[in-house]
């Protein structure tokens, strides 16, 4: 299947700054991933109301894969119900879907309060458990940016995707993904937010490669924070679709 597959890692030092995901709760259902990913959006949906309307329920993860056996074919995390992270990883079979979830932390005897899983089954009949992924298999890395991310930002907003929309519209995310960094450092350290948006300067770069370095550096400054970062770049986009929702001429786009 393989749409949002990754490499195996091969080298231990890609290793050495980010310890792996605990374990998760294994399942299995008799819909394609497909389905069960409209499954999570539908619980997320029933969760709370969605902060920006182009928000995504789910947000396609960057992960490395370093156990046994065939990595994941999709893998992607959501918050649940008490808007803690998930992440949950699939591989299709014949007939069926096999899935992990996991929740952040260690030890097993956090798997027993994962409230997602009622909630699921009870969007999904044929949902089972078949006991348990061991912990270390998965390993979280920083998202990749999608290729159409301004693209498809425009058109859900109705405009044309021209050379001159692209970089307005791509010049306002860049600026608000560098905010949102900085305000991640910043919790911790001001100064050294400053020297981030020093070293970050949008300058003639593609944005897809801007919007990729700030996000890989922001991930080598702390790795802790790669449950909290997967959105950046759909939260920023979904944020400036509102904002040309509510005022059309912020960017005095064409139209």
């Amino acid at each position: 299947m393989g749409f949002f597959k990754r490499s195996k890692v091969e080298s231990s030092s890609q290793l050495a700054s980010t310890p792996p995901m605990g374990s998760g709760r294994r399942l299995r259902s008799s819909q394609s991933i497909e389905a069960c990913l409209g499954t999570i959006e539908a619980l997320v949906d029933s969760y709370r109301p969605r902060q920006y309307p182009h928000l995504p329920p789910y947000d396609v993860t960057g992960f490395l894969w370093i156990g046994d056996g065939p990595e994941p074919d999709a893998v992607v995390n959501f918050a649940d119900v008490s808007g803690d992270f998930i992440l949950a990883a699939f591989w299709s079979g014949t007939s069926d879907t096999e899935f992990g979830l996991f929740p952040l932390g260690a030890g097993d005897e956090r798997l027993a309060t994962m409230s997602v899983i009622g909630n699921w089954k009870m969007l999904d009949r044929s949902l089972s458990s078949i006991g348990q992924v061991p912990h270390g298999q998965i390993l979280l890395e920083r998202p990749d940016v999608p290729d159409d991310l301004i693209q498809h930002g425009l058109r859900l907003a109705g405009y044309p995707v021209t050379p001159r929309n692209v970089q307005l519209f791509g010049d306002k995310v860049a600026e608000l993904a560098l905010l949102k960094a900085m305000q991640f450092i910043a919790s911790v350290d001001q100064g050294a937010a400053e020297r981030f948006a020093d070293t970050h300067p949008r300058g003639d770069a593609d944005l897809t490669t801007y919007l990729q370095g700030v996000l890989d550096d922001l991930a080598a400054w702390n790795p802790g924070l790669l449950p909290y970062i997967q959105d950046i770049p759909t939260r920023v986009r979904a944020l400036m679709l509102e904002s040309l929702d509510q005022n059309p001429g912020t960017l005095a786009l064409e139209r």
